[in-house]
């Protein structure tokens, strides 16, 4: 069974998908109208809904793809 994914799990998937984005956390931030120190916050907390996640990884250009796990 797949491990849940903490906090942790989160930030560090973002930071990866802003890196390989050549852009900085602070425009990102700005670009979905977060101040930069509330969304660095919320990242560090990993406080993001899933469809949020899902759109923010979509909008650093990454396709999520939900499927069932066979057994």
């Amino acid at each position: 069974m797949p491990k849940e994914m903490t906090p942790e799990d989160v930030a560090v998937i973002l930071k990866k998908a802003l890196i390989d984005a050549h852009t900085t956390a602070a425009r990102f931030w700005e670009s979905r109208g977060v101040s930069p120190q509330n969304g660095n916050n919320r990242m560090r907390k990993g406080s993001f809904r899933f469809y949020e996640f899902v759109n923010m990884l979509h909008d650093l250009g990454y396709a999520v793809e939900i499927k069932k796990i066979e057994e």
